[in-house]
């Protein structure tokens, strides 16, 4: 009788280990991972929010958009487009994690971008994100554990690698999932970039929480791009989710599966972890140096002739490069202790090079001023013009300094330009009310003049006179 009872007593309690396994497996297996916000702009009303919170309101700050719809195999169905009117568009609605939260979307950059541009903000610093040349800003507000003062974190990623560590990556048209990432309870900040975490897209910083502002939910109000005209992000968004927590490792990957599928997020557990991260550094490639570096003795010439030629595709009919720099100093001028004639003769092949193989305008001059020698083919000027007349095919530049003009080579009395002159009318300078003269920065002067925006065109028209005669 007892051996019997001990058996049953044994399978009861086999029974209900294996059911509180079968919940607990079927629990994390029907895991949710819901964020707060998710817009998909693939609803009749595109603006909505996909969990019911909160739709996205541009009319707050007058801000213009569009919405497009993404091309077969590229993209997710439609998409918010933001011109360079468009301003911040806001939730109107408090977002305020504790422990931390995940912001996460696609993004394709357009070709007129800003230098420093706001994808998002929460008004009170809290959480900024920043895409920036040539670095992410991933900017978060905390108050440490063990403490009562707020303390902001500037994290600014360098992208200055390969791959995914490079800025270019991210300027080539397509479209990428960028994943912001902030555990407050163990101060982990990370950054995802197309399913990966590559090394060094994770910091560390002190723990404990994000402020709540509970006396000001204003304060906590998340917007979408921004009002101010240099950080206004110019190009596409997409699947931006907002979520209260860290979203884990696993979740991150199948994001961007689903993107790369052209499907929304779901939001169902999964324990598929990602690959290892691609790497963002590699050695130097020494076909990106002098021969012989680091300590080259090779001369510019050759090193031009010997680098490998630039991308530009052959008969291409994009306006070739104009130089800002002096091939006569390429060739050695200044530098060398070669004859006059030889350094003419490098500074050719250097020209030649430069069109032939790196799309650049001859430079006929390089300065306007130096119309003596025009004719003399003994000198740069002269010798350059002579291979332009000898290739008519080849587009040309020629660089001018208007302080360097000097009308009096068409007959005028005057030796400097008239744009410096400080003999022209009052009205040609600033001046405040007053009509005391102004520098250029607001100082009053009494001496030396500074030409105003609101000049005469006429007053001028000596030194564009002049311009004519030296570029005929």
């Amino acid at each position: 009788m007892k051996l019997t009872m001990i058996k049953n007593q044994a399978k009861w309690f086999f029974e209900a280990a294996l059911i509180v396994c079968t919940i607990i497996s079927t629990n994390t297996f029907s895991q949710t991972w819901t964020p707060k916000h998710y817009w998909t702009f693939n609803s009749s009303n595109p603006l909505a929010d996909s969990t019911g919170n909160a739709p996205l309101n541009p009319t707050y700050f007058q801000s213009t958009y569009t919405i497009g719809t993404a091309q077969p195999s590229i993209g997710v169905g439609k998409y918010l487009k933001l011109s360079s009117s468009s301003k911040a568009i806001t939730s109107n609605v408090s977002f305020a994690p504790d422990s931390g939260f995940t912001f996460e979307f696609l993004f394709r950059p357009g070709a007129n971008i800003n230098e420093v541009v706001q994808f998002i903000t929460r008004r009170d610093g809290a959480i900024s994100i920043r895409y920036c040349f040539p670095y992410f800003r991933f900017t978060t507000k905390s108050i440490p554990s063990g403490s009562s003062t707020a303390v902001t974190d500037n994290w600014d990623l360098n992208l200055s690698g390969i791959g995914r560590g490079t800025y270019g990556y991210y300027m080539d048209g397509n479209w990428h999932h960028l994943v912001f990432k902030y555990n407050a309870k163990t101060g982990s900040k990370e950054i995802w970039v197309d399913g990966q975490n590559p090394t060094g897209f994770l910091k560390s910083i002190t723990p404990g929480s994000i402020p709540l502002n509970s006396g000001s939910t204003n304060s906590n109000i998340i917007d979408l791009n921004t009002n101010t005209a240099y950080y206004q992000y110019v190009g596409d968004m997409d699947e931006i989710a907002l979520y209260t927590y860290a979203l884990p490792n696993p979740m991150i990957y199948k994001h961007y599966q689903e993107f790369a599928q052209n499907k929304p997020y779901s939001f169902g557990n999964t324990t598929t972890n990602p690959p290892t991260a691609s790497p963002i550094t590699a050695g130097i490639n020494p076909q990106e140096y002098a021969p012989g570096h680091p300590n080259s003795t090779t001369d510019a010439l050759v090193q031009l002739k010997t680098f490998p030629s630039s991308r530009n595709k052959p008969g291409s009919t994009l306006f070739p490069n104009f130089s800002v720099f002096n091939p006569a100093h390429v060739a050695g001028y200044g530098t060398s202790s070669s004859s006059q004639a030889t350094l003419v003769q490098r500074s050719k092949e250097v020209q030649i090079e430069l069109v032939k193989n790196f799309n650049y305008a001859l430079m006929v001059t390089s300065n306007t001023s130096r119309y003596t020698s025009f004719t003399d083919t003994s000198d740069y000027d002269g010798a350059w013009i002579k291979l332009a007349n000898q290739n008519p095919t080849w587009k040309t530049s020629a660089n001018t300094y208007w302080p360097q003009l000097s009308p009096n080579v068409i007959g005028k009395a005057s030796k400097s330009p008239y744009i410096e002159s400080t003999s022209l009318p009052s009205n040609s300078y600033l001046r405040n009310s007053a009509g005391q003269f102004l520098d250029m920065y607001g100082n009053i002067v009494t001496s030396g003049r500074t030409i105003s925006p609101e000049t005469p065109i006429d007053s001028l028209k000596l030194d564009g006179q002049t311009q004519k005669i030296l570029f005929i």
